[in-house]
């Protein structure tokens, strides 16, 4: 798997804001041993094709799931491998501290050059989660008519179940996932302020904590609205 990485990486382009683009290994091969190992752990698996939205919504959970900053050796491969439930996850990719740690490694001129850095991140997730809102509203909209139809349906087999639950529930665990990072990584951002502020005095942090209050604000109401639906499997 690692020297077969190694292989497809290489080819892979950059995607949106210098994240790493479709590639073989990431899109197709780790999707399906992820669902054959699922199969293995007797968990309901579908195979059913993605629908527009639902391939949409994954592409932009990725997104904000994917740390900021430059990336060690194959860690958003390594990242991928970990998210299909093929390891364990070990690694809190998403934490402040890892989020520190590399504002560290940057080299910047002045403490507002540094606040502008993270103000981008911000930006940029503010930017993705506008997109993703309405993209969970249909598919959690699509599931409801998957799950009544699957009710209606007489003569379902163990197939159209499992794909249909499979499915729902791969959905919700999507939504989680993302939520859950996007809040660690907000957390991220509020510790790289104050401690900009701290070693710089002169920084202003305003319009960037302005910024991270409303995000927070928007990611927890969205959390709140659709509680029901993620708990509900």
């Amino acid at each position: 798997m690692a020297l077969l990485s190694v292989s497809v990486s290489a080819c892979a382009g950059k995607g949106d804001f210098g994240r790493k683009a479709y590639s073989v290994l990431d899109d197709e091969i780790i999707p399906a041993a992820s669902k054959v190992t699922g199969q293995i752990r007797k968990k309901t698996v579908s195979w059913y094709p993605l629908t527009h939205d639902e391939r949409q919504m994954r592409n932009i959970s990725w997104s904000l799931i994917t740390p900021y900053g430059k990336p060690v050796f194959l860690e958003k491969t390594i990242g991928r491998i970990e998210d299909a439930g093929l390891v364990s996850n070990t690694i809190a990719w998403n934490s402040p501290e890892r989020y520190l740690a590399r504002i560290k490694r940057e080299k910047f001129s002045n403490g507002n050059a540094r606040v502008g850095f993270i103000r981008k991140h911000i930006r940029d997730d503010q930017w993705q989660f506008d997109r993703f809102k309405p993209l969970v509203r249909r598919v959690f909209q699509a599931d409801a008519k998957r799950l009544a139809a699957l009710e209606r349906m007489r003569d379902k087999g163990p197939s159209e179940y499992d794909n249909a639950l499979g499915r729902v529930k791969e959905n919700r665990r999507v939504v989680s996932k993302t939520l859950h990072a996007l809040d660690l990584r907000l957390r991220g951002y509020d510790k790289a302020l104050r401690q900009t502020q701290l070693q710089f005095p002169e920084a202003d942090i305003n319009r960037a904590g302005a910024m991270l209050v409303e995000l927070k604000s928007q990611r927890d109401r969205f959390a709140a609205r659709h509680r029901r639906d993620l708990g509900a499997i």
